[in-house]
Order: C-alpha cells, then sequence, then structure tokens
C-alpha cells in the first residue's frame, strides 16, 4: 500500500508517546494510534511501547495477546450509500464527519466493520432492506409472520418461534398488540394507539426479531443492528444499497463471528466494485 503525503501527520503521531491517561487527548490519541495501525504506519510492538493500551476486539482472551494482523485480500462491506463510497472510498464515521450509522450501526465510529464471508454480506443485505420496507411501511408484522411460515431466504419455517417472541415482547402477534399499548386511567387499564414513532419502534423490534429467528432456522446470518439510527436508514434510498467488494491492503483485526475484520481506515481498503440488486 503506498500512502501519500496527507498521510505524514498521521505518520509523525504514531511516533508520539501516549498523553496522561483518561483524558481526550489520549483519547484521540489512541484513535491516531489504531488509525497507524490500520496503515501499517507503526507495528503493534511499537505501540504498545510508546504507551498504546490494546482492549476489547483487539485482544485474543484465550491468550491474552493482541489480535492486529495483515486484512485477508478479499473482503466484503454492505453500504447504504454506494455511489458515494464507489466516488470517495470507503470511510470511518469519524473520517466522514457524522455521529450515528444508519446502517447496522455497532462497530464504533472509528472502525470500519467488513466480512470474508460473501453469504455474510449478502444476508446483511437482504436484512437491511427487510428492515427498510418495515421503518416505512411497506413490510409490517404480519408480512413478517407469513414470510416466516413459508421460510425465508433458505430458511425452514420460523413462525412458532416469532410468534413467542412477539408475544414475550407486546403480549401478543395480533394487530391490538402489535399497534397500541396499555395505560391505567382511573379504575382500570385501556389499550391507546401507538404514536407513528412508537409504532415505527415496535415494528424495528419485530424486525429484528424476524431476522434473528431466521439465522436460528438456517437462514442467513443475523446482522445485528445494533444502536441504528432509524430515522436516518428510514429515509435512505434503497437504491444506494449494495455489496461492496474490497481488497485489504492494510491491517485490522478478526471478530468473534460473521467472519468479521474490523480496521480503523478507510485507506486500509480498496473499494473493487459494487453489487446493487435486491440482495
Amino acid at each position: 500500500m503506498t500512502l501519500g503525503p496527507q498521510f505524514r501527520e498521521l505518520s509523525e503521531a504514531a511516533r508520539s508517546t501516549s498523553p496522561e491517561p483518561f483524558t481526550v487527548a489520549a483519547d484521540q490519541w489512541a484513535a491516531r494510534q489504531r488509525q497507524a495501525l490500520s496503515l501499517g504506519l507503526t507495528t503493534p510492538q511499537s505501540a504498545q511501547e510508546r504507551g498504546y493500551h490494546f482492549s476489547g476486539h483487539e485482544v485474543d482472551h484465550r491468550t491474552g495477546g493482541q489480535r492486529w494482523t495483515r486484512l485477508p485480500e478479499a473482503l466484503y462491506h454492505v453500504t447504504t450509500s454506494a455511489p458515494a463510497v464507489l466516488e470517495q472510498g470507503l470511510k470511518t464515521r469519524e473520517e466522514r464527519g457524522i455521529g450515528t450509522d444508519k446502517g447496522l450501526g455497532g462497530s464504533g465510529g472509528d472502525a470500519i466493520s467488513t466480512t470474508s464471508d460473501r453469504r455474510v454480506a449478502e444476508g446483511i443485505l437482504s436484512g437491511l432492506r427487510i428492515v427498510h420496507s418495515v421503518l416505512n411501511g411497506s413490510l409490517d408484522h404480519r408480512d413478517l409472520l407469513r414470510m416466516a411460515e413459508s421460510g425465508h431466504d433458505g430458511s425452514a419455517p420460523f413462525h412458532v418461534p416469532l410468534r413467542e417472541s412477539l408475544a414475550r415482547a407486546h403480549g401478543g402477534w395480533d394487530d391490538a398488540s402489535m399497534t397500541t399499548r396499555q395505560v391505567w386511567r382511573g379504575a382500570g387499564a385501556e389499550h391507546v394507539p401507538l404514536t407513528p414513532e412508537e409504532h415505527q419502534d415496535r415494528q424495528f423490534r419485530a424486525a429484528k426479531a424476524f431476522l434473528g429467528h431466521r439465522d436460528a432456522a438456517g437462514g442467513p446470518p443475523d446482522p445485528y443492528f445494533f444502536q441504528t439510527d432509524t430515522r436516518a436508514l428510514a429515509a435512505a434510498d434503497p437504491s444506494h444499497f449494495a455489496i461492496l467488494s474490497l481488497r485489504g491492503e492494510g491491517h485490522g483485526y478478526p471478530m468473534s463471528g460473521m467472519s468479521e475484520w474490523r480496521t480503523h481506515h478507510g485507506s486500509a481498503l480498496r473499494t473493487l466494485s459494487a453489487q446493487f440488486g435486491t440482495g
């Protein structure tokens, strides 16, 4: 990987030592170290000698050692903004200057999540399209139950556990349970319609349950929507959803599931192509 002069400052920052711990400056310094590690501007040993502390997913908790290594050559990433990525390259949320994610969320603002398994990426894209349709009202719990009853995307039928999940969460899977909430007034309880925001949230939770049970029934892996900005995802253009084929050109570390790899700078990945379509 060849890096231009714009990375000189990051290279110099990678050779600095850690500021006083538990400060904003220390957090910023640690983020710069992760970026430098991603681009090969420093090594794990050098970063550790300067005071960098490997933690969380960076550590193999069976051995206690750090997990940074070369990224696999073939990787995939599902995006909600394929035209922009094809034009500007893949970037972390911090590189893009945004705080929340209209995709899955969960990888953190300074990380990019990828997978080395094409089937996982296809399952994520399928799940993304289902959730987007639910958030916009073109699918609801009734559609999800019908889809589950016949099996979906290669899975066995899973309508029974999906019904059980909805019943535990909302008292039932019928329209009344999924579109109203109980309030206490005077001597008794009554059911009132959900607000539009409450309705969207309840349907989003039903979609997440659908994807989890589809996974358990032999379908694609559950994408695990986590800390997703549902309002932004609902407003996204589904024609921009795509699977990106990437080439790993830098460094990162493997996660525990879904053949996932994370890196902390977009320049550690080269975008080769995008597959649009239905997923």
